[in-house]
This record gives structure tokens, C-alpha cells and sequence, in this order.
């Protein structure tokens, strides 16, 4: 802001200094004329050279602001990689989970056929049953075949 103000100064001082040496070309002073624009010559190389720092200095401040920008990028790239990390970790979690959650479910329709009796085979089963239900008795094998009758 103050290299603006003086390269305006500047400017206003050129154009009295242009004045004054026509001025003075009219008064017959053509030295003091030629001397007068030599300092208005060297004060227009003076706003020139505020012009180019004024165009650096916007340049730099440009730069800067990109390099800002493109430090932001880079952070939320960055931060959005670890979130996608996470969530990836999190997937990990939810299939284990669902690997879980399918032999439990597969536990289920076991139980369940079993009590439905929806075997294949059960007279095994049904054997051993008898078996127990049977009175533990110690009693020798009865006879296959029956004795014969008396005649007579």
C-alpha cells in the first residue's frame, strides 16, 4: 500500500516536472529545461522500479498463497488416506463378524433340524434307547426252538 502511494507521488511529480521544463523552454532556459526532465527521466526509472517491486511483491504473495492452498491439499489428502486406512480396518472387523455370525447361524439349523427330527437315520439311536429302556436283568437266553411234547 505505501509502495502504491509513492509510485502515485511519483507519477504527479512527473507531470509537474514535465510542466516546469516547458516552462522554462519558454523562458529561454533550455539547460535548466534539459536538467528538469533529466530529474524527471530519473524520477519515472524510480516509479518503474516500484512498478517491478509492486510486481514482485504480488508475484511472492501469489506464490505464497498457492503454496498454502497446496498445503492443504496435501494435509487433507493425507488425512482422508488414514480415514480410508481405518474404514479398512473397520471392514476387516465386520467380516470377521459375519464369518461369526455364518457358522452361528449354521449351529442354528443344526439344533433346529435335530429337534425337528429331521435326521436321516435314527434307528441306531432308537436301538440304543430300547437298550436302556430295558430292565438290566441277568437272565439266560431263552431256548430258540421249544422242547417236544410227550405223547401219550
Amino acid at each position: 500500500d505505501k509502495l502504491r502511494r509513492f509510485q502515485a507521488r511519483l507519477d504527479a511529480e512527473s507531470a509537474q516536472l514535465t510542466t516546469r521544463a516547458a516552462q522554462l523552454l519558454r523562458d529561454g532556459k533550455k539547460d535548466r529545461a534539459l536538467l528538469t526532465l533529466k530529474f524527471r527521466r530519473f524520477r519515472q526509472d524510480k516509479a518503474n522500479a516500484v512498478d517491478g517491486q509492486l510486481l514482485r511483491l504480488e508475484d511472492m504473495v501469489s506464490a505464497i498463497r498457492w503454496e498454502e492452498r497446496q498445503s492443504e491439499v496435501v494435509t487433507a489428502l493425507r488425512e482422508g488416506n488414514e480415514a480410508l486406512k481405518s474404514l479398512h480396518e473397520d471392514m476387516g472387523d465386520v467380516s470377521a463378524l459375519m464369518d461369526e455370525t455364518r457358522d452361528q447361524l449354521a449351529m442354528e439349523r443344526e439344533v433346529s433340524a435335530l429337534l425337528s427330527g429331521e435326521t436321516t437315520d435314527d434307528s441306531d439311536l432308537l436301538a440304543e434307547l430300547d437298550a436302556m429302556a430295558a430292565p438290566a436283568l441277568d437272565l439266560p437266553a431263552a431256548p430258540s426252538s421249544l422242547p417236544a411234547a410227550p405223547v401219550g
